[in-house]
């Protein structure tokens, strides 16, 4: 097996792992139990199990390699949420949502522009993600300077099939849950308001 095959398997297996732990109450668990049930699911998840293809191996062929920023997020969400990480993690899926809402329409060929040209090592590219993670780090969201540095060391060594580095930046299941998040984070706001305001 190749590495990007292994990686891939693994991101799929370690994502799957950690969404089980999440829905069977992760926040009821220490820490090293968290870790061993997701160690354990992994195992599970790359098992042949189907005509000698595992869990792992038939959901990518439907879902693809995940990018480096889901691996992030997935770790955040099973390391355990204090109230700094909340704020990050939001932070860094509403960074997803509005690139996603602007890439992939430009991407699929709304207008002359093509943004994805620019992962295969466009240097304008390279500086704005160098400019974005000094921003990051002078307002300390060091979850989007992780994700990015992380992103740009798996691009370097080839970390998985892909050769662009919009693919280890962001992906499709990681877009659509971070629109969802925003949509909900800001439908909470407005329901919030209005009882307000009928308090008042």
């Amino acid at each position: 097996m190749i590495l990007t095959d292994m990686t891939g398997l693994v991101g799929i297996a370690f994502a799957v792992a950690v969404l089980l732990v999440r829905l069977l109450g992760a926040k009821y668990l220490s820490r090293v139990a968290g870790f061993l049930l997701v160690g354990i699911l992994m195992v599970i998840a790359l098992l042949p199990v189907i005509q000698g293809l595992s869990l792992a191996g038939y959901l990518r062929g439907y879902v693809g390699d995940l990018s480096v920023t889901t691996w992030v997020l997935m770790s955040v969400i099973l390391l355990g949420k204090s109230k700094s990480l909340v704020s990050q993690q939001y932070d860094l899926l509403v960074l997803v949502a509005v690139t996603a809402l602007i890439f992939y329409p430009l991407a699929l060929g709304l207008g002359l522009f093509d943004p994805y040209r620019l992962g295969f090592g466009h240097i304008g590219f390279m500086v704005s993600l160098l400019l974005l993670s000094l921003c990051c780090v002078y307002q300390q969201k060091t979850l989007i300077v992780w994700s990015i540095c992380l992103a740009l060391l798996a691009w370097t060594v080839g970390w998985s099939e892909s050769n662009n580095m919009w693919d280890y930046l962001i992906d499709p299941w990681l877009s659509i849950y971070a629109v969802g998040a925003m949509i909900r984070h800001l439908w909470c706001k407005v329901v919030t308001r209005k009882i307000q305001v009928r308090h008042v």
